[in-house]
């Protein structure tokens, strides 16, 4: 099967001919080395030879060794890799680093390169979701460096790859700036009507496999399972034990399977601690460890005003095939009669949003809402003056208690006009307040 491509892969290529250091994040797994060698294979296509690109892997060994003992002969490998001295350089060439973050020492080295040869020498660096990767490219790097974020794969990217889009707007675009009409859903769901039986198949595949890009493509689920397996024990061994902040990681390792058990819902750092017997300040710790390595986002309420929402989080991990494995879920059967049905349909919902914002030069805010009632909207963007209010539910009809929490939001909120339903039945609308509710079927969340 063809590469899935990576809507962050344009602006990627675009960054190519401009004057800063390209740092790709992301977690382990999401596809940022296949990123980095797309980028080598276009710049030979545009005529660049192996004399233009130089290409680098700390997790070898041996060059790791070499550097670390004298980081300032980086400097003499890359001219050796150029076979010219870096002052001589006249034209364009690329330097790649690939798990740079496993040696920190090369980022005040790659700060003297880029400060003395930016107009000649563009530096792209990847490597795992290590937090040191972060750290030191934010650090040393200020000022100098552009992020360019990469998780596991949106829906949207699985929809381009399968099927044809005639278009590059989103519907989560066209609603978070307040245009959404009849009549743009319409046109934007028009090339895909017809393929509906289809798209349900990615679907299903999606909503079980999640969206890391190697696992998702294995076609049996005992080898989606080992992976997976071996994706927890790796970010164990190769991030979180490289950390001395974690301490123990067999007690990370049990507040990291409780988190997972928890993804979608508020947590309660005080009630947690009293229940699993770790202390408040360690469970925060590890929270922070675990957004600072992409694996989860927290998503906060929104507190406008203050007085009529709670103030407690939510946390989302960023992949739900992660969560259907660490809940013993292995088949598609078993998933839609099991509680974290409803779970994983949020998840996937939440965090295409938060994909979709995620390389925005002007990203919305990406809230929750809920109140002492207990009435909850899964989803609030705000961008601008919009405020858009958004529900989540797996079920093919909408319930009582849905309607109920878009009364609470608008009478809470009597600015916002209207709400959207991301759920498992067909395009229509409602009256809720005597304001519009569109309610919008899941395939079309991208």
């Amino acid at each position: 099967m063809p590469l899935i491509k990576r809507g962050v892969f344009p602006a990627l290529q675009t960054s190519l001919s401009e004057q800063y250091i390209s740092v790709i994040i992301g977690p382990r797994q999401a596809g940022k080395s296949t990123l980095m060698n797309q980028l080598i294979n276009i710049l030979k296509t545009d005529g660049y030879g192996d004399n233009d690109i130089a290409q680098f892997n700390f997790d070898l060994p041996e060059l790791r060794a070499r550097v670390s003992s004298r980081p300032e002969s980086f400097l003499q490998i890359v001219e050796q890799n150029f076979g010219q001295a870096l002052s001589s350089i006249t034209d364009r060439k690329f330097i790649f680093i690939d798990e740079a973050q496993k040696l920190p020492a090369i980022f005040d080295i790659l700060k003297i390169i880029h400060d003395q040869h930016k107009q000649y020498l563009k530096i792209i660096i990847s490597g795992s979701s290590s937090l040191n990767l972060y750290q030191h490219s934010a650090e040393t790097l200020a000022g100098r460096a552009r992020f360019f974020h990469v998780s596991s794969l949106s829906w949207r990217e699985l929809v381009a790859h399968h099927f044809s889009l005639n278009t590059d707007q989103s519907l989560i675009s066209i609603i978070t700036k307040n245009e959404f009409t009849n009549d743009k859903y319409l046109a934007l769901q028009q090339s895909l009507f017809r393929a509906q039986n289809q798209i349900e198949i990615v679907w299903n595949n999606y909503f079980l496999a999640g969206g890391l890009p190697e696992i998702y493509l294995m076609e049996k689920h005992e080898q989606r399972s080992l992976a997976l397996r071996d994706y927890i024990a790796t970010y164990l061994d190769k991030d979180i034990r490289a950390l001395s902040s974690v301490g123990d990681a067999d007690i990370f390792l049990s507040a990291l399977n409780y988190f997972l058990q928890n993804d979608s819902q508020l947590i309660n750092l005080s009630s947690l601690s009293e229940s699993i017997g770790l202390q408040r300040v360690t469970l925060k710790k590890y929270l922070r460890v675990l957004a600072d390595t992409f694996l989860v986002s927290e998503l906060a309420p929104f507190v406008r005003p203050a007085k009529q929402s709670i103030k407690s989080p939510k946390i989302y991990f960023f992949d739900h095939g992660l969560i259907n494995y660490a809940k013993k879920i292995y088949s598609l059967e078993q998933l839609s009669v099991s509680e974290q049905f409803g779970a994983a349909f949020e998840n996937i919902i939440v965090n295409n949003c938060l994909k979709h914002f995620a390389n925005d030069p002007e990203p919305g805010t990406v809230n929750f809402w809920r109140d002492y009632q207990d009435h909850e909207i899964d989803i609030v963007i705000t961008g601008g003056k919009n405020i858009v209010p958004i529900e989540i539910t797996a079920a093919a009809q909408i319930t009582r208690q849905k309607t109920n929490n878009f009364k609470s939001f608008f009478r809470a909120h009597p600015e916002c006009g209207v709400g959207y339903i991301v759920y498992q039945g067909e395009f229509q609308k409602i009256a809720v307040e005597n304001k519009t509710v569109f309610l919008l079927p899941h395939w079309m969340w991208w």
